[in-house]
């Protein structure tokens, strides 16, 4: 039992039915408390008239049902979960050094810290320019480097070959990198209504936000986006 709950993450499944027509269904989610308190997803509440009577709802999501079983909202929470990044703050280290700018660095850098006396050095893990702070980790081994995917929204993706675009629940197997020049990794591209992961088969080292993924077939560049 926790003595707070800051998220609630529901998980649901969509069974083939013959008799529902396929296309865009709407599903709407009612959540109550203990208490019988309605908790809502969103800043404005949606409204639901149910014979003839307006329901509150929590929240709502407009799925693609093509009468068939779907586990996309079990698939979209592990991809979420493998990009997801962790929000460092003060509380999860120690002050070992000061800086002229969190603007000034990047993720995955190790030059430039001016911190000595560390048994392997230093690299940057996580910038968080509103409060001007640094995070570090010891050694280019770090797990905060790390992360095994990322998410392209909607409107940053970018098809080079707009004959093998994907669409939505759809996946493809490509080779795809982060930075210009480091080698093609193997990884598997998936179309949400969220955006585009890339899920790669082995974690990539400083993923970082605002800078370009590309993903190819063999070696022909196919498509490419701002990591969100």
């Amino acid at each position: 039992r926790a003595s707070k709950t800051d998220m609630i993450k529901v998980c649901y499944s969509i069974v083939e039915n013959k008799l529902a027509k396929a296309g865009d269904k709407t599903i709407y989610l009612r959540v109550l408390t203990k208490a019988g308190e309605l908790l809502k997803a969103e800043t404005a509440l949606e409204l639901v008239n149910f014979k003839n009577e307006t329901i509150e709802m929590s929240s709502k999501r407009t799925i693609n049902y093509q009468n068939q079983n779907t586990d996309s909202t079990r698939l979209k929470l592990q991809l979420e979960f493998k990009s997801k990044k962790y929000i460092y703050t003060k509380k999860d280290g120690k002050v070992v050094g000061s800086h002229q700018g969190a603007h000034y660095f990047t993720k995955g850098q190790r030059k430039g810290l001016g911190v000595g006396g560390t048994t392997e050095p230093l690299f940057v893990i996580d910038t968080d320019v509103n409060e001007n702070v640094i995070y570090v980790g010891l050694g280019k081994n770090h797990p905060g480097l790390y992360r095994h995917g990322l998410l392209v929204k909607l409107d940053e993706i970018h098809w080079v070959r707009p004959d093998l675009k994907i669409k939505n629940g759809e996946s493809l197997a490509v080779m795809s990198r982060i930075r210009y020049r480091q080698k093609l990794e193997k990884a598997t591209i998936y179309l949400t209504d969220s955006g585009l992961y890339v899920i790669f088969e082995h974690p990539q080292s400083a993923i970082t936000e605002g800078q370009f993924v590309a993903w190819y077939l063999k070696d022909e560049l196919i498509g490419s986006g701002v990591i969100s």
